[in-house]
């Protein structure tokens, strides 16, 4: 009989254990389903910021983008650019589709004033360089007087 009772307490303390366990999954089911409803709630939150972290003035185009590959193009070259001419040193395919898209996107850009300006027409340039180019020189006056050497 002895051999009877020792068998049934460690059935009971292995179903303690067991239920201890059950217990344990629920209570990191509810904190896994907290941390989820919490990212969820960031992302949401994160949709209603706009797409960089940096100031209105400075739009930051991703690397490797459609977009940063003409900024790349273009400040490469330092001129401005024909649509035709991206196209080309960007390696997307040369026909219609293609130009208009990608005009469509550098255009809605400089019609902000941002990132890029339009030169005339499907050409393009960079602010920056633009601005730049522009920027008084060590040395020259900015009053438009003449400098005395």
């Amino acid at each position: 009989m002895n051999a009877r009772r020792e068998f049934q307490k460690n059935i009971d303390r292995k179903m303690k254990e067991h239920a201890d366990l059950e217990v344990q999954g629920r209570e990191i089911d509810l904190k896994k389903a907290e941390a989820l409803s919490y990212v969820r709630a960031m992302q949401d939150a994160l949709r209603l910021l706009p797409m960089d972290n940096s100031s209105d003035d400075e739009p930051v185009l991703k690397v490797g983008s459609e977009l940063g590959k003409v900024r790349e193009a273009i400040l490469k070259v330092g001129t401005p650019m024909h649509i035709n001419d991206i196209v080309h040193e960007i390696g997307k395919p040369s026909n219609a589709k293609s130009r208009t898209s990608l005009a469509g996107s550098i255009s809605t850009y400089a019609r902000k004033g941002r990132v890029f300006s339009k030169t005339g027409p499907n050409t393009f340039f960079l602010l920056e360089l633009h601005e730049a180019s522009q920027a008084p020189q060590k040395g020259t006056p900015t009053n438009g007087t003449t400098a005395h050497v």
